[in-house]
């Protein structure tokens, strides 16, 4: 029922809806570019170029959002919110562009590695298009976690011959599940700005991201910003 009040679950505050045919596709098709593309490639480009690299690629996800929104035409953009985004790209370029140069990493993997913020970009107009009606932010965000945990069981299940975690992983069972939980926020909270303002403005909190990096970086590793 859509007349629940909010929770932080569908399965908690009742709020299943039955699933059909094309909600099962926008799911997946959200996963598949909105996270597991995403990640999978940044995973990968990771062993290859700096992290200085990757950090900045990876910030300019706003950047892509911003060309498809235009292209597509999926919300309406005003001059003040392109000009915003360019500046804070800018911005996180001056602070990420010396510590990217010492990378000095092969062109190849530099261009694999701007698939990472391409695909988010495209998962980002997919929920925005193609949203289905009457689900509500938690619903969405729901479906997409489920979707992507579908998709990767088969992967993992492929790569370690079981669904258990192994000796070490098993130490770190509460640490696995707190980034778990952050994942689940993450998600929640970016179907709620796409939702309300736009998948343009939800991706700008990748520009909080670089900041927040920097901030964390220096507090618990001692980094020099």
């Amino acid at each position: 029922s859509n007349t629940m009040p909010a929770g932080w679950s569908p399965f908690a505050t009742r709020r299943t809806f039955d699933v059909t045919p094309g909600q099962v596709v926008f799911f997946l098709a959200l996963a598949l570019f909105a996270n597991l593309g995403q990640l999978g490639i940044e995973m990968t480009a990771a062993h290859h170029i700096s992290a200085g690299e990757l950090t900045l690629i990876i910030s300019l996800f706003p950047i892509f959002v911003l060309v498809l929104a235009a292209m597509f035409r999926t919300e309406p953009l005003n001059r003040k919110r392109v000009a915003g985004i360019l500046i804070a790209a800018l911005c996180c370029t001056a602070i990420m562009l010396p510590s990217a140069l010492a990378g000095h990493s092969g062109l190849w993997w530099l261009a694999i590695t701007f698939m990472a913020p391409l695909s988010q970009a495209i998962g980002a107009i997919i929920m925005v298009k193609y949203w289905p009606r009457l689900l509500d932010p938690m619903q969405v965000a729901t479906g997409n976690l489920l979707a992507g945990t579908a998709l990767l069981t088969p992967i993992m299940f492929a790569s370690s011959g079981s669904f258990g975690l192994d000796e070490s992983s098993a130490n770190g069972v509460w640490a696995i599940a707190g980034f778990a939980a952050t994942v689940a926020g993450e998600f929640y909270i970016f179907a709620l700005l796409a939702r309300r303002g736009g998948a343009v403005i939800a991706s700008c909190a990748d520009f909080v991201a670089v900041a927040a990096g920097l901030l964390f970086g220096y507090l618990f590793f001692a980094e020099v910003p």
